[in-house]
């Protein structure tokens, strides 16, 4: 059995290597720089971007805009819902000595190195050991997600590293960690609430008591939800509402789809392997509530995923929660395989 300092030694070393290869994969995509062949799959801006003079796709202009605005550059009256709705990283970005962009990718950069940390030690919680914890860090930042959408100038990376930083606390018992972690997450993100229906589904399979903490942690929500709204009221309207013909079209994106799917990538067909062929087969110990909390955080992750096809522009991006909670149950198939074959050979 090796020392604790020989163990320290190996996963310092497995850290550095999984820090190192999340800049070199996301670079050729830093500030949608686009190297060599790149920019002829990312496509064209739009034209309202163009016009503001962006030469940059997806959202990242409307909080390169948000920035603006708390530097005083520009009127509330030009930011756009649901954006200006999010206000966290911009006024991060306020601290840091860089342009907009540069700013917005240098903390999602930030938000990435500590939720491999967080991924880390909830697949520790888990009951996976040590290398399946590290194979999941490593399924987590080789991914077409990390290449694609890490340094482009979304806040997604923050929004992931809220999630993995509520359900650390959610499994670890921290519901302070979690109350704090919620009220900042959803001035990130409205949709850290996913957090709450899963700290429910925890308590309700470990038979605590729970609904005076999901009464307050829905209060914790819509006291930044509505105080953001009331403050940026004169922000323009959403003009893309839900409904059957976003669906249609989002149907005809045949760049979307396939960006959805890489960025599911090993462990989304691994996880749905695992609800079809191996659950209730997985000899995996968990704890009381575990295994239902990652259960309902995949699902739920799932849901938001088919809503978006009805309510915005879908493409991998509004698949990256359901990829990072795919991956306990990709680590769970691989470890009844190699278990199976280890039974197999007798070993």
């Amino acid at each position: 059995m090796p020392s604790r300092n020989e163990n320290f030694k190996f996963i310092a070393l497995h850290f550095t290597i999984l820090f190192i290869l999340l800049f070199i994969i996301s670079f050729p995509r830093f500030n949608q720089q686009d190297l060599g062949p790149i920019k002829k799959f990312a496509g064209e801006p739009f034209d309202e971007f163009k016009a503001k003079g962006y030469n940059l796709n997806g959202d990242a202009p409307h909080y390169i805009d948000l920035v603006k605005y708390f530097k005083g550059e520009i009127p509330q009256s030009s930011l756009h819902a649901p954006f200006a709705y999010r206000p966290l990283v911009p006024l991060l970005c306020l601290l840091l000595p860089f342009e907009a962009l540069t700013s917005i990718n240098i903390l999602n950069l930030m938000w990435m190195s500590g939720s491999i940390v967080l991924l880390y030690k909830i697949l520790g919680v888990l009951n996976f050991t040590e290398n399946y914890a590290l194979a999941g860090c490593y399924l987590f930042v080789v991914s077409f997600a990390t290449f694609w959408y890490l340094t482009t100038g979304f806040i997604d990376p923050g929004f992931i590293f809220v999630l993995l930083l509520g359900l650390y606390f959610i499994l670890s018992g921290n519901n302070t960690g979690l109350f704090i972690t919620l009220f900042l997450g959803i001035l990130l993100k409205e949709a850290s609430v996913i957090l709450i229906p899963v700290y429910g589904v925890n308590k309700y399979y470990r038979k605590d008591e729970f609904a005076l903490r999901i009464l307050l942690l829905t209060l914790t929500a819509l006291i930044p939800i509505i105080a953001v709204r009331l403050i940026m009221n004169g922000v323009i309207p959403r003009d893309q509402m839900p409904g059957f013909d976003n669906f249609l079209s989002n149907l005809r994106s045949y760049k979307g789809l396939i960006s959805l799917f890489l960025t599911l990538g090993i462990p989304g067909l691994l996880s749905l392997h695992y609800f079809i062929f191996v659950r209730g087969r997985s000899a995996h110990s968990f704890r009381q509530g575990e295994l239902a909390a990652i259960t309902a955080l995949y699902f739920l992750s799932a849901g938001i995923v088919i809503l978006s096809f009805f309510s915005a522009h879908t493409d991998g991006r509004l698949t990256l929660q359901l990829f990072v909670s795919s991956i306990p149950f990709a680590l769970l198939v691989i470890e009844y395989f190699r278990t199976k074959n280890l039974k197999f050979s007798g070993k």
